[in-house]
């Protein structure tokens, strides 16, 4: 897990669910909520139970009834976990099982979730400084229709308000590329790790200038100076939401730094996977060594799962 110390704020004020976590192997994770609820986001508080009487199946409704008679004691806490469910009662994220060439496509599974295993292989997305991100969830709907992940409501808004929340700016014209519009790949503000680091990100969109040369921007540092130079137009969320920020959920499972060659101003990148010929070409642009842009690459990240019924990858905050 990666240690996520900005999650801490969700514990407080209803910006978090609750995932309680038996002490009985046999009873599954217990969430509070789910996908397709006004209360619904990634970001749950864990509560741990522990069985005085003799252990029975539980729903979340009977987990304070079973406290009150005396069953089991609970130890709320404040730990505040990023689970992103791939799979819940009434549906389960999408999967590209055909393509496998777009970073939007019909899905960000490359196959339906193994709920035997308790595996899920997802489509692994590069980004600068030097992660490499999945996409779970949207705060606002029409993100989430448009990428095929989870409308998450309750990730909008508050998180960031409350400074739970991290940055990516995405580019939408310029230098084709691997990117969620297309060009070339976004720019986070921090890598995992970095204890300012969040997996929620506030989206800002960048399109160049007419009169401006496109360029290869691989730092947030790098694109606000460019912005300042009158080169870049920002749009916080997209021009389509008006102004309005929404935010997205990309938990970060691989730390690969990129390298920067001295000419930055290529016109596209190439794929350097097998098979993927719909990707555009590279020529001097920066690459990341041994690894290749195009981010449908078909890399299994098996997740440890959040209940029977849903898979999850995890960040942690105390």
């Amino acid at each position: 897990m990666v240690y996520v110390p900005k999650l801490k704020v969700l514990a407080e004020g209803g910006l978090a669910g609750t995932a309680v976590l038996f002490d009985d192997e046999e009873q599954p994770v217990v969430l509070s909520s789910e996908p397709g609820r006004k209360d619904y986001a990634p970001a749950w508080r864990v509560q741990r139970a522990s069985w005085v009487k003799d252990p029975r199946p539980l729903r979340f409704a009977e987990v304070e009834e079973a406290e009150q008679e005396g069953a089991l004691t609970l130890d709320k806490t404040d730990i505040v976990i990023n689970a992103a469910l791939v799979k819940w009662s009434k549906g389960e994220l999408p999967a590209d099982t055909e393509e496998r060439t777009q970073y939007l496509g019909p899905g960000q599974l490359l196959e339906p979730p193994d709920t035997d295993k308790m595996e899920v292989m997802f489509k692994l997305n590069q980004c600068f400084p030097g992660s490499r991100y999945i996409v779970t969830d949207h705060s606002i709907a029409p993100a989430a229709e448009m990428t095929n992940t989870i409308f998450a409501p309750n990730l909008q808004g508050a998180p960031s308000e409350a400074g739970a929340t991290g940055r990516t700016n995405v580019f939408m014209n310029g230098i084709e590329g691997p990117g969620p519009m297309g060009f070339q790949p976004s720019a986070f503000d921090l890598d995992a790790g970095d204890p300012a680091w969040s997996p929620y990100w506030d989206h800002f969109t960048y399109a160049w200038k007419d009169d401006a040369t496109p360029r290869v921007l691989t730092s947030q540092t790098e694109i606000h100076e460019v912005r300042d130079a009158g080169e870049l137009d920002e749009f916080p969320g997209m021009p389509d939401t008006n102004g309005e920020i929404f935010t997205v959920n990309c938990p970060v499972p691989v730390l690969a730094r990129c390298r920067s060659t001295p000419d930055k101003t290529a016109t596209s990148y190439r794929s350097a996977v097998p098979g993927r010929s719909a990707a555009p070409d590279l020529s001097g642009a920066p690459s990341c060594a041994g690894e290749a842009f195009w981010p449908s690459v078909p890399v299994n990240h098996n997740v440890t799962a959040a209940s029977r019924r849903s898979a999850a990858a995890l960040l942690l905050t105390r």
